[in-house]
């Protein structure tokens, strides 16, 4: 049963902290809540730092196996990053090297053909004029006998 106050009404319940102990908490309740957006900011910065590493590390690998492989990108689907990364998180040269001789064994239509010139040179070098072919009219000339 409540007590009544003097005026007739219910009175209300004493509060069992001292009102400055509310404070404190509502204090470190709203520091806790500030930390927790603080983390959630930083963790996104940090996938964010990281996807970016990723795509510097996938082009880093594309560009190693693009000497061996027609399609560079192709790498991805016999191995992933993580078997490529050394123990310090680096891309590790002969990890992606032995990677590629790898699939170039079980893959090998995936190989660069060799004696094919590369393309930046292709045209480099002295040529010798292409012989027109014999129009249609200087053919049947030299078959009447006019020509």
């Amino acid at each position: 049963m409540t007590p009544r106050s003097p005026h007739g009404g219910a009175e209300e319940p004493e509060a069992t902290a001292p009102p400055e102990a509310g404070d404190e908490l509502a204090r470190t309740r709203a520091e806790a809540a500030s930390r927790r957006r603080q983390l959630r900011e930083v963790e996104g910065e940090r996938d964010q730092l990281l996807a970016r590493v990723d795509r510097h590390d996938r082009a880093q690998v594309e560009l190693l196996a693009a000497g061996q492989l027609v399609d560079a990108s192709d790498i991805w689907i016999v191995t992933n990053l993580d078997e490529l990364r050394g123990e310090d998180g680096a891309i590790d040269r002969e990890k992606v090297k032995a990677q590629v001789d790898d699939a170039l064994v079980k893959k090998p239509h995936w190989s660069k053909p060799s004696g094919v010139p590369n393309a930046d040179h292709f045209h480099a070098g002295a040529r010798a004029p292409v012989p027109e072919p014999p129009s249609f009219g200087a053919s049947l000339k030299r078959q009447i006998g006019r020509g």
